[in-house]
C-alpha cells in the first residue's frame, strides 16, 4: 500500500508468476512409524508482476520480482504405510527480492524521479509446508508439497516523503524426486 502526492493510499496486489527450480538436501532419523529430520533447500525463480500506469484508476507504477530462495527447516513425517509418508516442515527462509513503485505525471506518462521507491536484496522470514512422500524404489522417492514463506513487511519512504508498505509472501506447490543414501 502506498501513496504518491494524492494523499490517498493505493493498494497493489502484485502476484509474481513464473518458473522455479531447485534442489534439496536433508538428513532424517527414523522413529517408530515416523521420522524427524532437517532439510536445506535452494530454489532459483523468475517470478515477476507489474502494475502499469493507467491500470484501474491509478497513474502509479509498481513492479515486483521474486528470485532465489533458501530455506533450512525441521521436517516431521508420519508413515501411512511403509511407502507413503505425510510430512510437515517449519524453519527459516531467505529470499532475494527486487521491487519498485513510483508516480507518473503527464501525457504520455513520465516517471516522476522524486516519487520512486525501491527495494532490492535478501529478506529473512519463515517457511512452513506440508506434503506427501512416496517411496517408489528401494532408494528413491517422489514428493508433492505445498510451501508457504512469509518475509514480513517493511515501510519505505521516498525522497518526497511518500510512505509505502511492502509485504512479501510466497505460496508454492512443488514436486520433487529424492535419492536416499
Amino acid at each position: 500500500m502506498g501513496e504518491f502526492n494524492n494523499g490517498t493510499p493505493t493498494a497493489y496486489e502484485l502476484e509474481p508468476n513464473g518458473w522455479t527450480a531447485g534442489i534439496h538436501l536433508g538428513y532424517t532419523v527414523p522413529l517408530q512409524g515416523a521420522l524427524i529430520g532437517i532439510e536445506a533447500a535452494w530454489s532459483a525463480a523468475n517470478d515477476v508482476d507489474t502494475h502499469n500506469p493507467g491500470s484501474g484508476t491509478s497513474d502509479d507504477f509498481a513492479s515486483f520480482e521474486f528470485n532465489d530462495t533458501i530455506s533450512l527447516a525441521a521436517r516431521f513425517g508420519f508413515f501411512l504405510t511403509p511407502r507413503y509418508m505425510l510430512f510437515v516442515k517449519v524453519g527459516v527462509a531467505w529470499a532475494d527480492v527486487k521491487g519498485g513503485a513510483g508516480d507518473t505525471n503527464g501525457i504520455p506518462p513520465a516517471l516522476d524521479r522524486s516519487d520512486v521507491i525501491r527495494t532490492n536484496g535478501w529478506e529473512t522470514g519463515f517457511v512452513v509446508g506440508t506434503g506427501l512422500d512416496v517411496l517408489w524404489a528401494r532408494d528413491w522417492s517422489v514428493r508433492a508439497e505445498y510451501e508457504y514463506m512469509d518475509f514480513g513487511s517493511s515501510v519505505i519512504v521516498n525522497a518526497d516523503g511518500d510512505v509505502n508498505s511492502v509485504a512479501v509472501q510466497n505460496h508454492a506447490i512443488k514436486f520433487g524426486v529424492s535419492r536416499h543414501f
